[in-house]
């Protein structure tokens, strides 16, 4: 995983990467799940591999509302709290405060390991 470098700003798009790419390390994590907020005619213009990571910047405040896919070998409450947790952390380490972090298991997938 890229880590920012602490007290230095990144732009919403780096920050967007950033965090898409700490969800993916969790044990647990199949993948982010696109839904109608990160595709149609605003997903044209975004990484498709941040589709699933949606943020608010509220000065200096963020808001993150992460979707994804687990598997069932791994507690889908506990791959929620541990992208919470690591969410928060690169939000932080980019030198903003995480104001509300909301992690949405939109899909368990049955016989994939992650």
């Amino acid at each position: 995983m890229l880590e920012p470098s602490f007290g230095v700003e990144l732009d919403s798009a780096e920050l967007v990467r950033v965090i898409a790419d700490a969800v993916r390390t969790v044990p647990g994590v199949v993948r982010l799940e696109p839904t109608l907020s990160t595709v149609g005619l605003r997903g044209l213009y975004r990484d498709r591999d941040t589709d699933g990571v949606q943020l608010v910047n509220r000065s200096g405040l963020v808001e993150a509302d992460i979707n994804v896919a687990t598997t069932t070998t791994h507690q889908a409450r506990a791959v929620a709290e541990a992208i919470r947790t690591a969410v928060n952390g690169v939000i932080g380490s980019a030198g903003y405060a995480a104001s509300t972090t909301t992690v949405n298991v939109l899909t368990i997938e049955v016989g994939v390991s992650a």
